[in-house]
């Protein structure tokens, strides 16, 4: 009996059981694409889910080029209907139950543009492309198939996590709690590519802590090194500016590491590098900024403000007054609510 108690209450058990209960019961009862962009970044990883990972180029709905892919004519109408119901009318969001039995997607395919996540690379929606994949092959709704995409891309954070828990033990529990803070466990739960960001995050975190203290000593094992590439490229991949975090391994390389352990480092980092600035390269030809921050000038905004200073204090104070409490909420549970505005 007493084994069993220590068993769940290691740090990775319990982890795993909060993520799998209330993170998991927040992908199946949140409002139907109501995470951020959730409905853009479900049309990514349905084209993903085909095989396909690179963005296609097509006729935006003002015949404008846009990028987007070929999916079935009757999907982006499911999303509308699904996120009418759920995100425009949230005291009624459990309409959306309803159509869990429909029919899954069909009609001739047609062009789906979705040029908000067209750049994120494949690697943040490897989870939620294999639950569509299943789902599609079950002919399922496509509210059961948002659902299969959220708990796969939820399983695939829970293993990440745990993974990084094995990498640091000493810091297990650290690493636990901020993975399960209720912001991480929420992107985790819907179709995001910020919820595999955040615990390939951690994990490369745990990984640069683990060898640098393992360098200290002596060699480090080959199947280290090969998983160290693969954490690299992916974060990389993920996120470009997050490979930064790789310089946790700079004292390896500049004075702590045997010489086993710098070229092992060295590998490393450059994988991730490498990754990172090739997806960027190719992520910055494919990136369009949304309508509203079109010709923004930055820097004389920043003037503005300084040169107002007192009325910047103002509008900040405007808004918490009038928007206090819904802000605070975002802070820590950041999703559509089902209770009315």
């Amino acid at each position: 009996m007493r084994s069993v108690v220590r068993r769940f209450g290691t740090p990775a058990t319990c982890f795993a059981l909060i993520a799998c209960s209330i993170a998991a019961a927040a992908a199946l009862l949140n409002p139907a694409f109501g995470g951020y962009d959730e409905a853009d970044h479900f049309l990514r990883a349905w084209q993903i889910s085909q095989g396909e990972f690179i963005a296609d180029v097509g006729p935006g709905a003002l015949g404008e080029p846009t990028h987007g892919s070929w999916q079935p004519a009757e999907l982006p109408q499911d999303i509308a209907r699904l996120k009418f119901v759920s995100v425009g009318n949230p005291g009624e969001a459990g309409k959306a139950f309803e159509y869990l039995g429909s029919r899954a997607p069909q009609g001739t395919t047609m062009f789906v543009g979705f040029a908000a996540t067209a750049s994120y690379s494949p690697v943040t929606y490897v989870g939620a492309a294999a639950g569509i994949r299943i789902s599609r092959w079950l002919h399922l709704s496509t509210l059961a198939t948002l659902w299969a995409a959220r708990l796969f891309g939820l399983g695939l954070y829970v293993a990440l996590i745990v993974r990084a828990m094995r990498h640091l033990p000493s810091g297990a529990w650290l690493i636990a709690t901020l993975a399960a803070t209720p912001v991480a466990l929420l992107q985790a739960a819907t179709v995001s590519a910020d919820g595999i960001t955040i615990a390939l995050c951690l994990l490369a975190i745990a990984y640069a802590l683990r060898i640098v203290t393992i360098a200290a000593a002596g060699a480090v094992p080959r199947r280290l090194v090969a998983e160290g590439v693969v954490i690299a490229m992916a974060l990389g991949l993920a996120k470009p500016p997050y490979v930064l975090l790789l310089l946790i391994l700079a004292p390896v390389l500049l004075r702590r590491g045997s010489p086993n352990a710098k070229v092992a480092c060295a590998m490393v980092w450059g994988a991730g590098f490498a990754a990172a600035t090739a997806w960027n390269l190719y992520a910055r030809g494919v990136y369009t900024a949304p309508l509203r921050l079109s010709n923004v000038d930055s820097g004389r905004q920043l003037r503005f403000v300084a040169l107002h200073l007192g009325s910047f204090v103002k509008a900040v104070a405007a808004t918490i007054s009038d928007s206090g409490i819904r802000l605070g909420r975002e802070m820590i549970w950041s999703t559509a609510t089902w209770l009315p505005s």
